[in-house]
């Protein structure tokens, strides 16, 4: 009892702002306002029992299932009728409580001719203006549909393949081929493919196709016609040879052709009857010569090709490691990877230690003593009817490297390790014996890297330690000497 008198209380205290606030009846009655109004939203569909496809006369019913509660549908049937349905006051109606949103906008329509139908569904909303469209592209099928076909090709010179490729293929349970020109009629009794025909003689040939199904039988035709051609000839100055090529064409066709058309397989046409083409990057390309009697065909065909190498060219690189440190008894193998250019027909490799091999891509090659090695690459190739030659020597590719010893390491001093003349310019020269790669020389804070020799004036008299390090990869040396300026000697 207390909660409904509380309850009515809050009732009058609602009632009494609404009353005596200025413009809050006017904000409940645009808050009513802005809650009735929807966005519409149009959409439709077939009611369960219908099918998208039938025989004409072929009825069905359409259910709207728009949202928005819109009060006017206009119809399009893709047939060339409309139909508009307005209901007054629909607006205030609580459709999704008292009815079922299809009945309002649901039509029931007939389709008396065959075809394919796209139907459109606008609705609005009056009071707000609001509206919305859906079109179904070729949503409703009626048959018998028509039995159009396409081709490919429709002229051409004997021997013309012609494929055909039914359009249509709802509701047709068999495809029934007449190619006119006497050969077998051809059946098909399920999913249509495209399918071809050869014309070998010339005359003009009507094609039928005759579909059959639910809903009879229908036939249509298209005209192939097959006419005598000339037999084109052509002729290239030369068919390969290295980038970038020129070749010439001519067209030997007898009797003279009045249109004929070049394709060269490089992006290059021409319709000149002896054009020259420079061919620039090699490849294969095939060359198509058409010939007509007429502008527009048909046109028959030969073909050739050219082929375009690259020019000659030695190259090869080494694969894993070129350098090693000797070891008495074991060889040191090194493998080599042929990565020449062209149109190549000979390789001749020359390790550098007296030993050949001949047309071998991917040599391995055994070292059995220290040294450098400079390894050679001899490619030899054709462009056309010409041999090309081209060489590749790599210096030092290969480094076995034997163990430096102290005993055999060292260097001179020239003109002598002590002088008295403080002007006096020094030369170092190294003098180990082995495989070296590295030397460094340090004298009076001064270094020097990888030079056999070295000249150098001291700055002062006294002595002066020269070091120089020697490395070959497999161990490293260090020799030094002294050298001393003594002016006092010269007294």
């Amino acid at each position: 009892m207390k909660r409904t008198k509380v309850l009515a209380f809050f009732v009058l205290i609602i009632a009494a702002l609404i009353y005596l606030i200025p413009g809050c009846d006017e904000l409940v009655t645009e808050v009513t306002e802005k809650t009735q109004t929807q966005w519409v939203r149009a959409d439709f569909s077939l009611i369960d029992t219908f099918q998208a496809y039938g025989c004409a006369p072929y009825t069905v019913w359409f259910n709207e299932n728009c949202g928005g509660n819109p009060n006017w549908f206009h119809w399009s049937f893709g047939d060339g009728n409309d139909t508009t349905i307005y209901i007054i006051d629909s607006i205030t109606t609580d459709r999704d409580t008292i009815f079922n949103d299809s009945i309002f906008g649901d039509i029931e329509h007939t389709y008396s001719t065959s075809g394919l139908f796209s139907v459109t569904l606008i609705a609005k909303n009056t009071e707000n203006e609001n509206v919305d469209s859906e079109e179904k592209w070729h949503y409703i099928t009626v048959g018998p549909l028509s039995a159009d076909f396409i081709t490919d090709i429709s002229t051409g010179c004997p021997g013309l393949s012609v494929t055909f490729t039914p359009i249509e293929t709802e509701g047709i349970a068999k495809w029934e081929w007449d190619f006119g020109d006497g050969s077998d009629t051809i059946f098909r009794d399920s999913t249509p493919e495209s399918i071809s025909h050869i014309y070998l003689t010339a005359d003009t040939f009507q094609v039928t196709l005759t579909d059959s199904g639910d809903c009879g039988t229908t036939s249509e035709s298209n005209t192939i016609t097959i006419v005598d051609c000339l037999d084109p000839v052509c002729s290239l100055s030369v068919h390969e040879g290295c980038a970038t090529l020129s070749v010439e064409f001519k067209d030997m066709t007898y009797p003279t052709a009045a249109f004929r058309f070049w394709s060269f397989g490089n992006g290059d046409t021409s319709t000149l009857e002896d054009p020259t083409i420079e061919f620039k990057t090699a490849g294969t390309y095939e060359i198509a010569l058409g010939v007509s009697e007429f502008e527009d065909g048909p046109f028959a065909y030969v073909y050739d090709t050219v082929v375009v190498y690259d020019s000659v060219s030695a190259l090869f690189t080494v694969v894993g490691n070129s350098t090693s440190c000797y070891l008495p008894g074991r060889q040191f193998h090194v493998r080599f990877l042929d990565q020449s250019k062209g149109n190549i027909q000979n390789l001749i490799w020359d390790f550098g230690d007296g030993d050949t091999l001949y047309n071998d891509t991917n040599p391995i090659h055994a070292y059995t003593t220290p040294g450098k090695y400079s390894v050679s690459l001899i490619a030899a190739g054709l462009c056309g009817e010409d041999t090309i030659i081209d060489t590749l020597i790599d210096t030092a590719l290969v480094v076995l490297s034997d163990t430096l010893y102290e005993e055999t390491s060292g260097f001179k001093i020239s003109p002598s390790d002590t002088v008295s003349d403080i002007a006096t310019e020094f030369t170092f020269t190294d003098t180990s014996i082995g495989v070296i790669e590295g030397r460094k020389w340090t004298l009076n804070s001064h270094v020097v890297n990888d030079s056999t020799e070295i000249n150098y004036t001291f700055p002062d008299t006294g002595s002066y330690e020269v070091l120089l390090e020697i490395n070959n990869g497999c161990n490293t040396i260090e020799v030094s000497r002294t050298v001393v300026i003594d002016t006092t000697s010269a007294e």
